[in-house]
């Protein structure tokens, strides 16, 4: 018979979860930063004195799903965040990984299904994680080895960053606006030098 250290049932899961997402919820009500929310004693259910091997892998498997949940949060509500702009830069879009929403939740009982089912995916929970379900395009037979999805996801998310021309734009305008300044500047330089002259030559 298998013997856990620490919580693998999905219920079990899910109820640590929803203590995780209540306490940054109540950061959120309170208009304070996500970055430094840590778990209080209360959370871990056990006195922390004297702790066996059991108790310190369960929390730290605790510990571990509650800044699993922390960043799945913080990705959800990464577009409320302010980013200041130049007035000649285009506002661009943040991908999130786990929320494909319009609006992100406004109530924590529309936030809990998006964190469960994204720390369900992570881990494995419903028996298969994320990476595995990634398809191998060509069909080559081959040990199972999980860093070729790991890397497959990676490209993934990267790859709209490779037809993304915002920063190449901007680059292209600076350096016409540059050249534009230069040869105005030249310009004004050689009339008032131009100007400069006749007025000496009058004053001879």
């Amino acid at each position: 018979e298998i013997v856990y250290a620490v919580p693998h049932d999905k219920s079990e899961v899910e109820a640590i979860i929803n203590d995780s997402i209540d306490i940054y919820w109540n950061c959120r009500r309170c208009g304070e930063p996500f970055t430094d929310v840590t778990p209080p004693d209360s959370f871990f259910k056990t006195d922390q004195s004297n702790l066996s091997m059991e108790q310190k892998s369960e929390k730290t498997y605790k510990k571990m799903l509650f800044d699993l949940t922390g960043e799945i949060i913080c990705d959800i509500y990464s577009q409320e965040e302010e980013v200041v702009l130049q007035p000649y830069e285009k506002p661009k879009r943040r991908r999130q990984h786990y929320f494909k929403g319009y609006a992100p939740p406004t109530t924590v009982d529309e936030l809990r299904p998006t964190v469960h089912k994204a720390v369900n995916d992570i881990l494995g929970v419903n028996g298969m994680r994320k990476a595995d379900r990634v398809k191998n395009k060509f069909n080559i037979r081959k040990k199972k080895d999980n860093v070729d999805n790991i890397l497959t996801l990676q490209l993934r998310e990267e790859e709209p960053d490779w037809v993304d021309y915002n920063a190449d734009e901007l680059d292209v305008k600076n350096a016409l606006a540059d050249s534009i300044f230069e040869v105005l500047l030249a310009e004004t330089v050689e009339t008032c030098s131009k100007i400069h002259d006749k007025k000496l030559k009058r004053v001879s």
